[in-house]
């Protein structure tokens, strides 16, 4: 089933999902719509990708049976207030939003203020957090509804999201815990690498030999647990044999409670979660 799809902004994330919705044909390029306040952003995707291009945000709600808002958080209140007041709410429209921080009660409250509680069931409001992994296809997303969505509308939002990569579905309340762990969780892996790279150097190796050595262990070790689909604890306990030297690194990280250490980094990028989006 070809998706007939509208974009509300046109930045990265939305083109991520744009060129996996062709690529995985779960969209034609003629049922895709797209407005954005930047003029020279619209055409370069409709360049790009031969979408169709929008003059105000209501003509891309009125062509789109699914809606995806990808604006920053910041001016999501108002574009929502310019783009359905004058909104025909008796066709059901999937309401798909991947602004940051912003709950679904938020949206639907602006957005169900133009209509009757009748018909607000035709737009159900669902709330996704992607990862910048997504930009490569190997993404993940934390997918959540909002009070009208059905089944079908989150496995329509699911498999959106998982044309990107993975996504899973959890509750909204956890929605937090998911921005702590994988919407932020690529910078934590970035971070361990850039301080792996400075460790070799640090022991005579070039920035270049570090990083490659680095870097390739990294893939590696993914695609190893990939393939084996064996327990991460599993693996680090075939790697170290007693009294080598693998064993005298780990050590090292158990007496300095690395363990401790990213538990209070998750948590408070979740705490800051919690306060940016008002919860």
């Amino acid at each position: 089933m070809l998706f007939k799809t509208g974009f509300i902004g046109t930045g990265n994330m939305a083109e991520a999902i744009i060129s996996s919705m062709i690529e995985k044909q779960i969209a034609a390029k003629d049922f895709l719509f797209a407005n954005d306040l930047s003029s020279k952003r619209k055409e370069y995707m409709k360049n790009k990708y031969g979408l169709s291009l929008c003059s105000s945000n209501h003509e891309v709600i009125e062509k789109s049976d699914i809606i995806i808002l990808a604006v920053k958080p910041q001016v999501l209140d108002e574009v929502l207030k310019e783009s359905f007041k004058k909104t025909n709410f008796t066709q059901k429209k999937l309401i798909i939003s991947i602004a940051a921080g912003i709950k679904t009660k938020t949206i639907e409250s602006i957005i169900y203020s133009f209509t009757n509680e009748k018909n607000e069931k035709n737009f159900p409001v669902i709330r996704v957090m992607p990862n910048t992994p997504c930009l490569s296809g190997m993404g993940m997303s934390g997918i959540c509804k909002g009070k009208n969505p059905d089944e079908k509308d989150l496995k329509t939002a699911k498999k959106i999201m998982d044309s990107m990569g993975k996504s899973i579905v959890v509750e909204e309340n956890l929605m937090d815990s998911v921005t702590a762990v994988s919407g932020s969780g690529p910078a934590y892996f970035f971070y361990f690498i850039e301080t792996l790279v400075n460790a070799g150097k640090k022991l005579g190796l070039t920035k270049d030999q570090a990083f490659e050595l680095v870097f390739q262990t990294a893939k590696g070790s993914i695609s190893l647990m990939e393939q084996t689909g064996e327990d991460p604890e599993v693996l680090r306990q075939k790697v170290t044999s007693k009294g080598g030297t693998t064993e005298a690194a780990l050590n090292k990280f158990v007496s300095e409670n690395m363990e401790k250490i990213v538990e209070k980094a998750v948590k408070a990028a979740h705490d800051k979660s919690i306060e940016l989006s008002g919860n």
